[in-house]
């Protein structure tokens, strides 16, 4: 199965249908998120001591499915004839649907994920290799800044001030650019709030666009590229092509800023806000002064 990563909205509940560890295991991952979750069993009396939740509604099996449709965020059920209808079910209605090791009939899966909410960050190996997505999460928690959660909240809070007072669009890119690129994610881990609200009033009292690094890559030929080269086009924020090269651009970052131009043709303002702009097919120019940008560097 091949999968597109999306987030579900978890305002309904999530349906689980059985009592066993395998569903628990589910049912634990889901409660990260969804504020309700309903178990079906045959016996509620009898079901294992972990389900007993205040965010989790235990409720006896019914007899017809399809009063399910549309209820509920989505389904998992574990194997067999309840499995059976559910699919048939759901190719009808349409509804998110898990069966437990059975990929070939679930429309999405749980990906192993960081949660550091609001950053959320899933991996999936599309099956291949469930592993290394673990191994990948484990890592990705430990690199991640300790406070990144709480930092993510100031952010948001800070956002209609940053709006009001710096009017101008590729300045306030820049500002979140050398926000998160700069201090405050040291100063977050040390939980020097008031550190980061002197920063951020400077940088609102100065609005300074970063002077943006400008690299020059001749090499047309993707096998031909230095690994400082590679690096400089996986970072920029801005790929200038004077030639085409689709397997250079397939390199590109995708919210990078494409731009099939001459660099000496372009205006400053089309620069403006970017930190790292790489240059496909151009050599070093002979007389920098002509550039677009006035005081930049060369990589």
């Amino acid at each position: 199965m091949t999968t597109f990563p999306i987030m579900v909205a978890t305002d309904k509940p999530a349906l689980l249908i059985g009592g066993g560890e395998v569903i628990w295991q589910k049912a634990r991952t889901l409660l990260t998120r969804f504020a309700k979750l309903v178990v079906m069993v045959d016996d509620p009396q009898n079901i294992a001591p972990q389900f007993i939740n205040e965010k989790i509604q235990i409720v006896r099996m019914v007899k017809n499915w399809q009063k399910i449709a549309g209820n509920y965020g989505l389904v998992v059920v574990e194997p067999g004839p309840t499995a059976d209808e559910l699919y048939a079910l759901s190719q009808k209605h349409h509804f998110l649907l898990n069966i437990v090791d059975d990929e070939h009939r679930s429309n999405f899966y749980f990906a192993s994920f960081v949660d550091k909410y609001p950053l959320t960050i899933a991996i999936g190996t599309e099956n291949t290799a469930p592993s290394y997505a673990t191994h990948l999460r484990a890592w990705l928690e430990a690199e991640l800044p300790h406070n990144i959660d709480k930092l993510l909240q100031y952010a948001k809070n800070l956002r209609p001030q940053i709006h009001k007072n710096i009017s101008n669009q590729p300045a306030r890119r820049a500002f979140w650019r050398n926000f998160f690129a700069g201090p405050a994610i040291t100063m977050a881990d040390n939980n020097e709030w008031g550190a980061i609200d002197e920063w951020v009033n400077q940088a609102i009292k100065n609005p300074t666009e970063t002077e943006p690094t400008l690299i020059f890559v001749q090499n047309m030929d993707i096998n031909d590229l230095t690994l400082s080269e590679f690096r400089a086009i996986k970072r920029a924020d801005c790929v200038i092509f004077e030639q085409p090269a689709p397997q250079i651009m397939a390199l590109c970052r995708r919210e990078a800023v494409i731009l099939h131009e001459q660099y000496y043709g372009l205006d400053k303002c089309q620069l403006n806000g970017f930190t790292h702009i790489v240059i496909i097919g151009a050599g070093m120019p002979q007389q920098p002064h002509h550039s677009p940008i006035i005081g930049h560097h060369y990589g």
